[in-house]
């Protein structure tokens, strides 16, 4: 018949020890106290194996625990879910399906630092999209740090430290949609002081930028392919054209007059006296005055002289005609 080895056991509240008063378990003794788990329910111990301590008997050494169904029900459910009064085992993959604590700790051991988050702050990350914004939930930027969306009671724009407030408001922003210009061209305005009413200026202007482009000019000052804008004295330093008309709008005379013709004027700056002067010397100028004042004082003589000389011619015809008859007749 085989051997029944037995080990000393209680049911009720009294743990084995080997502490000299009233210990029961010498060293290497083996004791177990059953729990309720462990019979019918009306067991009263903690369901624990214990060994006598290796002192045996004596002081106040307590029995080494070494098993028992205790730590047996902890282990005793599914891995990787989180089961009430349970230990906490991670399936193949070391997860679990939920965590409870009251202080979650990351990092390296001996280095983790606590996540003072609580639940309802780290929730709003939940759901969240990169790229998209989601009521109630943190914005998340994609992958080239954008969002689809951004609602927001108040815009700033610049560096940290130093943003402006955008005062400009939806509607006008809006006068933008459909723009063709692109970053670079808006940039331009980076810097700009000029205000809402110098940028209203520009309502309703049609030009492309070639055109408006053609006013970027020195007033004063004519550029070749650009637009004539005068300066504050209303003058353009040159002026180049096929044909130069001169008077009021709608009856205005054209110059006929060449640039050659025209430059013999160069220089002159009393019109009687000058063009006088220079009709005594030059070839090809004479003005009216002048021509007048010397036809008024060489006409009179000029009738005398020719008076005169008939006179002449009509005495030596009367001289000669009778020779001339008397040679008719012989």
């Amino acid at each position: 018949m085989a051997n029944t080895i037995q080990i000393k056991r209680t049911i009720n509240a009294t743990i084995p020890n080997s502490n000299i008063s009233g210990g029961t378990l010498i060293d290497g003794e083996l004791g177990y106290s059953y729990s309720a788990d462990d019979g019918s329910g009306n067991e009263n111990g903690v369901g624990k194996l214990f060994i006598g301590h290796a002192d045996g008997l004596g002081g106040v050494n307590a029995a080494a625990i070494i098993g028992g169904s205790y730590f047996t029900d902890l282990l005793d459910h599914t891995a990787g879910t989180l089961t009430p009064s349970k230990a906490i085992i991670t399936n193949t993959q070391n997860h679990i399906d939920a965590l409870k604590t009251t202080g979650l700790y990351l990092g390296s051991s001996g280095s983790a630092v606590q996540v003072t988050s609580s639940a309802a702050e780290l929730n709003k990350l939940d759901g969240a999209t990169p790229g998209s914004t989601i009521a109630s939930k943190a914005v998340v930027l994609d992958s080239n740090l954008h969002i689809n969306t951004v609602k927001t009671t108040g815009l700033y724009l610049g560096s940290s430290g130093s943003a402006i407030l955008v005062t400009t408001s939806a509607a006008e922003l809006n006068k933008l949609d459909g723009a063709t210009v692109a970053a670079a061209e808006l940039n331009i305005l980076t810097g700009a002081t000029l205000d809402t009413a110098e940028l209203n200026k520009l309502d309703g202007v049609t030009s492309s930028t070639a055109e408006l482009n053609y006013v970027d000019v020195t007033p004063g000052s004519a550029t070749a392919s650009k637009a004539v804008v005068l300066n504050a004295n209303s003058h353009i330093n040159t002026v180049k054209t096929a044909a130069l008309y001169i008077g009021a709008s709608g009856s205005e005379t054209q110059v006929t007059s060449t640039a050659t013709e025209l430059n013999l004027l160069d220089g002159i700056t009393a019109i009687e006296n000058d063009l006088s002067t220079t009709a005594s010397t030059h070839t090809t100028l004479v003005s009216a005055l002048a021509a007048k004042t010397y036809i008024d004082n060489t006409r009179s003589g000029l009738e005398v002289m020719m008076v005169l000389q008939l006179r002449q011619v009509n005495e030596f015809w009367l001289k000669i005609k009778p020779l001339l008859l008397k040679m008719v007749f012989m």
